[in-house]
């Protein structure tokens, strides 16, 4: 299920239930460029499920400017996440989660 959700998370990112017509034809028609999609957890002193949960969005922009990341930040993706280091723009979110379980 877990594989699943990524997957149509993905899809949404990339832009693929939005669609224009081109020649009769519904054609997919993408929001983000080269969007990219992460969702890092860092535990809590060892409980497995509770911890910082941080859910990043990387894109590309249109044009160069500074890139705001520090050595050390995170960045969401492979070598050629980086390879443009101007054109890269992150939106990142963060939370804490518990599992009362673990408490």
């Amino acid at each position: 299920m877990a594989t699943h959700d990524l997957w149509r998370w993905d899809q949404a990112l990339r832009g693929a239930a939005v669609t224009t017509t081109e020649d009769g034809a519904e054609v997919p028609t993408v929001a983000l460029i080269e969007p990219r999609g992460c969702i890092v957890f860092d535990e809590d002193a060892g409980k497995a499920r509770t911890g910082r949960i941080r859910v990043i969005i990387q894109w590309r922009g249109l044009t160069r400017t500074r890139d705001g990341l520090l050595d050390g930040d995170l960045v969401c993706g492979d070598a050629v996440a980086t390879a443009d280091e101007g054109y890269r723009r992150q939106l990142i979110v963060s939370s804490y989660v518990i599992d009362e379980a673990e408490l």
